[in-house]
């Protein structure tokens, strides 16, 4: 029977600046939470603007869009780049010439996307987009002061690199969504095996995307193999894997969780 090694870890994010609108998911332009407004112009009445931000898991989020010229917009808020729109709103429908929406992350560590584009045909001009969130630091150890008072009693008390009754750091729980107090909730994985077939599942949060590897060379660090990828909606299940491929030789695989 084939043996297999589970490695569970988590790609990281690298420093946010405020960027231009991008004209597809793909292209998004960053917007770091609490920055006063980046502002984009609507030439044309097709024109749609992406913007995308980093949110952490459990705070919440408030997205308001305000018009500056341009006549009134559309605003949508997207988990995934490839994936269809989870809330909309509207400056048509605001008293104050603006739209906003508020949001809690109740999954992991990852880049959520908005869209601005115009509300009716002939309807160009200026707005300015702004995120905002309970992000205070006050230790400076990339985690919010909310996640760490919600888990360990104050904005100072949680240690990064420590290893939790969860089994996993403070860190990796806090970037896959997970508590680091539950051995249950942990990013853990479960294998069943056979002479036909390996089974793979993992607990997984609400809209997170996971992608499985597997090698055959572990000491070697490289030669990771693409599998498959998994996404969670509102309602997290549980992902599964099949190898049909057989157990034939030694083979090692990984979990993989998205930031983006």
């Amino acid at each position: 029977m084939k043996r297999t090694l589970i490695i569970l870890y988590a790609l990281m994010a690298g420093c946010l600046h405020a960027g231009e609108p991008g004209s597809s998911p793909s292209s998004a332009g960053l917007i770091p939470t609490g920055t006063n407004g980046v502002t984009g112009t609507l030439v044309r009445d097709t024109d749609t603007h992406w913007y995308r931000f980093l949110a952490a898991p459990t705070l919440v989020y408030t997205v308001r869009v305000d018009n500056v010229t341009l006549w009134d917009h559309d605003l949508a808020l997207r988990i995934f780049a490839d994936g269809e729109n989870v809330a909309l709103a509207s400056s048509a429908i605001h008293p104050l010439e603006s739209s906003a929406m508020v949001w809690t992350n109740t999954g992991g560590l990852r880049y959520y996307y908005l869209n601005v584009s115009a509300f009716l045909q002939f309807t160009t001009g200026t707005y300015s987009v702004a995120v905002s969130a309970n992000d205070t630091d006050t230790d400076g150890d990339g985690i919010p002061d909310a996640w760490e008072t919600l888990y360990f009693g104050g904005p100072t008390n949680a240690v990064v690199t420590a290893t939790n009754a969860s089994g996993m750091s403070t860190w990796d729980s806090f970037v896959t969504g997970t508590d680091p107090h539950d051995p249950d909730s942990a990013l853990r994985v479960r294998v069943d095996a056979n002479q036909q077939t390996t089974e793979l599942r993992w607990n997984a949060v609400p809209h997170a995307a996971y992608h499985v590897e597997s090698t055959t060379n572990l000491v070697s660090g490289d030669g990771w193999v693409f599998r498959g990828r998994f996404v969670t909606g509102a309602q997290a299940d549980e992902p599964l894997y099949i190898d049909l491929t057989g157990t034939h030789r030694l083979q090692y695989y990984r979990i993989v969780y998205e930031v983006d």
